[in-house]
């Protein structure tokens, strides 16, 4: 898992693939061709991250709450 406070564009999404990280988590919001490339790499997206809320994007199976 891999989190942290900037957006999750693709560039991103592929240096977290080249990692073997399988999860990402930010406070900001990805752009829809990080999106597109995290579901085409398995890498469960979590952004928007608040004190009481946050938005999945990608692989919700894997997040339980």
């Amino acid at each position: 898992m891999l989190i942290f406070s900037g957006r999750v564009p693709q560039s991103v999404i592929s240096k977290v693939h080249g990692m073997g990280v399988h999860l990402i988590a930010s406070r900001a919001l990805p752009s829809v061709l990080g999106l597109k490339l995290a579901d085409e790499y398995g890498i469960t997206v979590v952004c928007g991250l608040r004190p009481d809320s946050f938005r999945l994007y990608t692989h919700k199976e894997r997040v339980s709450f």
